[in-house]
């Protein structure tokens, strides 16, 4: 693969089919190897061979393809001369449409790359299509963008060149004066380079201008010094153009053999390099000379083949015309194809939303008839457990009411016990002669010394009548008080002192 690159290289200038040739062997062997580098380079210079050789079609899928293997491509001025390409193919084909977008494209990346040199040539290039569609005005607009920037750089050949462009727009504009002024920034610039082929183009401009100005003796100026570095020309066109512009200045100087002479050298260049447009003017030229002379037979035969080659010259346009058509159609019918696409995959899209919000309304629906189903259930049994808990809660309520009411009754039993014991005691103890300490004690503290004469413990006497110990205890102190004792055991001989237990047993008896 590298061998078939090198020799892509070497040959691109000096034998574009051969280079073509080793160019698509080379795209063969890396696409086998699955090489992205290789495969984007063979893509790009068959692209450019083909575009030379006329096979735009070719040129263009390979480009296209080749942008394919470039997608997410980090070197965006290698990315944008692809663009470039596709963009030449294009203009050449006739879709100047599409020429544009793709040179808009490479000029977006050179911006985002802050690229000002690549955004000045494509800046250029787009002004070139605008000028292909004779819309001096666009095109005008682009080329001045580029000389800003090339101004701004200071790149001399590029303003150089940039001039010559706005130069020539001009001049299509009809603005002659300010056409010279750029052309001659421009011959200034080549002059001083000693570019004779740039410089040679500047002065044919320059004079051309002048020319159209009818200001002859400046014309003469620069056309003569032009047509002197013939040799140096590279473009036929511009050759044939200078002869016949030299031509007409003669003619409308009356020097008619120095017309004629320039005229024939145009028409010779045109005939042999087959230039329709060249070979039409040489003929009016050559008409309108032999008119000057008084041939009018010849005038008229000059004047047939320059209807005859403009007639030539209207079916080229017509056909240059046509293609134009057909490939604006053929663009047409494709971005159809891509409307149409589109249309489908919203189409598409639209009925996977709804699928889609479809969808989750169901499950949103059966989330939601589960969740509920789940929350019933577990409601049923939370009332249920409640229900339960609430039977054994009132199963036990019962059963402490029922112990409560045998309580109450074992307490009646036993107070009516107490009472009845107290009442004997008193009534015992209202026929003696009882202490008055003793009668000072209330039936509480009777019942406490009761308790304590039977041997009772504190805590025993709190249980038996149902009180706490504390206030056993109070009682207690009273009684010691009331009786003028020191503890219990004198508390105790009190009580069997005076009988009350023994008034309480004959009372029971």
């Amino acid at each position: 693969m590298l061998d078939c690159k090198n020799a892509v290289d070497t040959l691109f200038f000096t034998d574009k089919p051969a280079a073509l040739m080793i160019s698509n062997q080379g795209l063969e062997l890396s696409l086998a190897e699955k090489d992205t580098f290789h495969i984007t380079y063979f893509l790009d210079q068959s692209g450019e061979l083909n575009r030379f050789a006329g096979n735009f079609d070719l040129a263009i899928q390979q480009l296209t393809y080749c942008l394919d293997f470039k997608d997410g491509w980090e070197d965006l001025k290698d990315l944008s001369l692809t663009y470039n390409n596709l963009g030449k193919t294009y203009a050449q084909k006739g879709d100047y449409e599409s020429a544009i977008f793709n040179f808009l494209e490479a000029l977006k990346l050179m911006e985002a790359d802050d690229n000002l040199i690549g955004q000045a040539f494509y800046l250029n290039n787009i002004g070139s299509v605008y000028d292909m569609q004779h819309n001096y005005f666009k095109a005008l607009d682009y080329y001045e963008q580029s000389l800003n920037i090339k101004e701004n750089l200071k790149d001399t050949l590029g303003i150089a060149a940039a001039c010559v462009n706005v130069g020539i727009t001009l001049h299509n504009l009809e603005k002659f004066e300010q056409s010279i002024a750029y052309n001659k920034k421009a011959l200034e610039i080549y002059s001083k380079r000693d570019n004779r082929t740039k410089t040679a183009r500047s002065l044919a401009n320059i004079g051309n201008s002048y020319l159209s100005l009818n200001e002859y003796s400046n014309a003469r100026v620069y056309l003569t010094r032009a047509i002197n570095l013939e040799d140096y020309i590279e473009e036929e066109a511009l050759v044939i153009s200078l002869n016949g512009n030299l031509a007409n200045l003669h003619l409308a100087l009356e020097n008619l053999d120095s017309a004629n002479y320039y005229n024939m050298r145009s028409y010779e260049r045109a005939e042999k390099s087959h230039s329709l447009i060249g070979l039409a003017n040489a003929s009016e030229v050559q008409s309108r000379i032999f008119e000057l002379k008084g041939d009018m037979v010849q005038a008229l035969e000059q004047e047939r083949l320059y209807n005859h080659y403009q007639d030539s010259l209207i079916n080229e346009m017509n056909i240059y015309a046509v293609a134009e058509m057909e490939s604006k159609y053929e663009l047409t019918q494709k971005e159809k194809k891509i409307q149409e696409k589109n249309f489908e995959l919203q189409k598409q899209k639209l009925q996977q939303d709804r699928d889609s919000v479809l969808k989750k309304l169901y499950l949103s629906i059966s989330a939601t008839l589960i969740a509920l189903f789940i929350l019933i259930i577990a409601k049923y049994r939370q009332n249920k457990k409640v229900n339960e808990l609430l039977a054994i809660q009132n199963n036990l309520v019962s059963e402490k009411n029922k112990n409560l009411e045998r309580i109450k009754e074992d307490l009646k039993v036993e107070l009516q016990d107490k009472t009845e014991v107290l009442d004997k005691v008193f009534t015992v103890n209202k026929s003696l002669e009882l202490p008055l300490e003793l009668l000072n004690l209330s039936k509480r503290e009777m019942e406490v010394l009761v308790c304590l004469a039977l041997g009772k413990t504190d805590q025993e006497i709190a249980d038996y009548l149902y009180i706490s110990k504390s206030t056993a205890k109070t009682h207690l102190r009273r009684i010691y008080s009331k009786l003028m004792v020191k503890g219990r055991s004198q508390a105790v001989a009190v009580a069997h002192k005076y009988k009350i237990l023994g008034h309480q047993n004959d009372g029971e008896s």
